[in-house]
């Protein structure tokens, strides 16, 4: 399932390197990722959000080209 990801994500999950990721918006993350992003990042706005769907972690990349993730999903 990965696999065919890689043709249409192209976004390689920064903790367990899967292209198992899926496109999300800003707006679906919970109240708390939404604060931890603008809290470690600043006032930088996200351009493209992913999820892994094997580790649950979010990879967000910054309008900045900058790269933020989060630890995996418990």
């Amino acid at each position: 399932m990965g696999f065919w990801n890689t043709f249409f994500s192209g976004q390689r999950c920064e903790h367990c390197n899967s292209y198992n990721t899926a496109n999300i918006d800003f707006r679906d993350l919970s109240s708390e990722d939404q604060d931890m992003y603008w809290d470690t990042v600043g006032n930088v706005r996200p351009k493209d959000i992913y999820r892994c769907k094997d580790c649950g972690q979010l990879t967000i990349i910054c309008q900045d080209g900058r790269k933020y993730w989060t630890h995996p999903a418990k």
